[in-house]
């Protein structure tokens, strides 16, 4: 397992195949991360040589102000996992072009866990993905302008 902890405007880790620059939180590798903490204007975006990608999200709130918070480039599947007991949000805001949601991915989205995952699509859609979404468990409060 890898960990990324969000603190406001950037990012800490630990484990490879992570990278940050300010506010954006590049997943390189394949595998297993846990999210926690806050990120007030950021991304978390990942592109990699089509490995799956698990973000075990732990009392997490991503925001990014001109994009999707959670933009997956390239994997072979990005599934979601809220932890247990937890209560985590996911928004984007402003305008932006290429990534119309929230969290926007090029390949399969999973969502599930036993958490609580708010999506808040303030610019168009709160889930988009040019393949398949799949709901799998735990309970997801989405809210769009479109």
């Amino acid at each position: 397992m890898k960990y990324i902890y969000l603190n406001g405007s950037s990012a800490q880790y630990d484990g490879e195949g992570i990278s940050v620059s300010g506010g954006k939180i590049t997943i390189t590798k394949g595998g297993h991360y846990e999210i926690s903490g806050t990120l007030d204007n950021g991304q978390i975006y990942i592109e990699t040589d089509k490995k799956k990608v698990k973000l075990y999200l732990n009392n997490c709130s991503i925001t990014n102000k001109a994009g999707a918070a959670i933009y997956c480039m390239k994997a072979k599947k990005v599934t979601l996992e809220t932890l247990a007991g937890t209560t985590n949000t996911i928004s984007d805001g402003g305008t932006h072009d290429a990534d119309k949601g929230a969290i926007f991915s090029e390949d399969t989205v999973v969502l599930k866990g036993e958490g609580v995952l708010n999506i808040n699509g303030v610019y168009a859609h709160g889930i988009q993905s040019d393949d398949d979404i799949k709901m799998n468990g735990g309970t997801v409060n989405i809210t769009c302008s479109s």
